[in-house]
């Protein structure tokens, strides 16, 4: 831009001098150009510009400095007007103002007072609004999340808690409908309808009541109940049942988890099935079929004192029974079984598992003949032993007997070596014998015994070494 500085450096338009008309048209020519609106003065305060123009407006009611652009007295300017508005506000700091009409888009926007009348925070799209203190004069709609202080009135049209639930304790709670979720702390007053849930589920707690009817699983620590009571569905009592119940028990006692039960009688007139993880029974009298007392999968064992039965089986899986077991029929002791008793009356079969009897194992056709074992040469395996192998046959026995037996053919080259089918504990206590088997005379003899093999040669009468069979026949100790 070009700014107006004098072009009459000579002086020669002056008071008291001829002017020349070349001089004035150079000094117009000057001021023209300095207010020309392509190549005007720039008002910047250098040579020939102009000053800086601070001050705007028909009455000077704007301000502009290095800055700031601000009314010349406070709150009585407006940007823009109802009929004729700026387009966008773009700002890259802070926006203050004592009130906002219309839509404010930010990231982070901080209102520190007044209200916000008649719009929805985030209603294009939707985020969390937080505050110190939020006074809601009509409802809230939405979730509400963090701690609220003080009285709300109103309906709650939703779930406390939906989106991220949580625990919530509450004065008193008075509810029209249904109330789906766990319930902690006292309930005063009745209840009626349906209670679709375990009461106590989480933690198991007392229940004192008048009346308790159940169609479905109820679990209680205990259960205090002052008139009759009508339970249909399973009842689960971690603390058990103190004082008598009557009534039938249509159903089984620790079906779900089976749990300990101490009976000092139990009669039964129907099939029984007793899986009680450590079910002690005085008495256990059954006019039907007995059967499964004890452990079998899920159940555990049962202590009985002494059984009385009529046409029953018993299945013994885990049962241990430490006086009588009298029975009108068969008896039948599972795996597992534990049996002291005084006597045993049976009027039909008896078969035992691998039952105990007196604290040992009762041996019986099933188990007799199996893998011998011992412990400090007391037994704790099978009976009897049998085997064999290329080597020949053996048998071992509880007490520790071995008897090893095989056929083989001597050589007229030398003696031949024969190895037990099993092996010995040792040679001291081992007796062999080798018998020909030859049409003529011959001499079977036996040299270099170990507890695992021995030499056996064949000869005739004269001396001389020949093949021929030999059966031989070992007797020793395996322990």
């Amino acid at each position: 831009m070009t700014g107006y500085t004098r072009r009459d450096i000579s002086n020669n338009i002056d008071a008291g001098k001829s002017a020349n008309a070349e001089d004035i048209d150079l000094e117009f020519n000057g001021v023209e150009d300095a207010f020309s609106a392509l190549s005007g003065h720039k008002h910047d305060g250098s040579v020939g510009e102009g000053a800086p123009i601070t001050v705007v407006g028909p009455n000077q009611q704007y301000v502009a400095s290095a800055n700031s652009l601000s009314p010349a007295t406070n709150n009585t300017r407006d940007l823009g007007t109802t009929g004729t508005r700026w387009k966008d506000l773009w700002l890259a700091g802070v926006a203050t103002a004592t009130s906002f009409i219309g839509n404010i888009t930010s990231a982070v926007a901080t209102i520190t007072g007044g209200t916000i009348n008649g719009t929805t925070v985030g209603a294009t799209t939707a985020s969390t609004v937080r505050g110190t203190t939020i006074t809601a004069t009509t409802g809230f709609v939405g979730p509400l999340t963090g701690a609220v202080t003080g009285d709300t009135t109103g309906n709650h049209n939703g779930v406390v808690g939906n989106v991220t639930p949580a625990a919530g304790t509450f004065t008193t709670v008075n509810a029209s409908g249904a109330i789906t979720g766990n319930l902690t702390g006292n309930v005063t007053g009745n209840t009626t309808g349906t209670h679709n849930g375990a009461v106590g589920n989480i933690a198991p707690s007392t229940v004192a009541a008048t009346t308790v009817s159940t169609s479905g699983l109820a679990t209680l620590a205990s259960l205090s109940v002052t008139g009759a009571s009508t339970l249909t569905g399973a009842v689960s009592a971690p603390a058990g049942v103190t004082g008598p119940t009557t009534g039938a028990h249509n159903g089984t006692v620790g079906a779900g988890t089976p749990n300990t039960g101490s009976f000092t009688t139990v009669t039964i007139s129907g099939t029984t099935s007793a899986a009680a993880s450590a079910a002690t029974f005085n008495t256990v009298t059954a006019s039907g079929f007995f059967g499964q007392l004890g452990n079998s999968g899920t159940r555990g064992p049962a202590f009985v004192t002494s059984i009385n039965a009529t046409n029953p089986s018993i299945f013994g899986d885990g049962i241990s029974v430490t006086n009588d077991i009298s029975v009108t029929g068969d008896i039948i002791m599972n795996p597992g079984s534990n049996i002291n008793p005084a006597t045993i009356n049976a009027s039909g079969a008896c078969a035992f598992g691998s039952a105990t009897i007196a604290g040992e194992v009762a041996y019986h056709r099933g188990n007799i003949v199996a893998t011998v074992s011992q412990s400090g040469g007391i037994p704790t395996g099978g009976v009897v032993q049998k085997g064999s192998n290329a080597n020949g046959e053996f048998v071992r026995f509880a007490d520790g007997t071995q008897i090893c037996w095989h056929s083989l053919i001597t050589s007229a080259a030398g003696g031949v070596t024969w190895t037990y089918p099993i092996a010995f504990i040792n040679n001291s206590t081992l007796s062999v014998v080798a018998s020909p088997a030859a049409t003529a005379p011959r001499v079977a003899c036996t040299t270099a015994i170990t507890a695992s093999d021995i030499e056996v040669s064949g000869w005739d009468l004269s001396g001389t070494r020949q093949a021929f069979t030999v059966r031989m026949i070992a007797t020793g100790r395996w322990f």
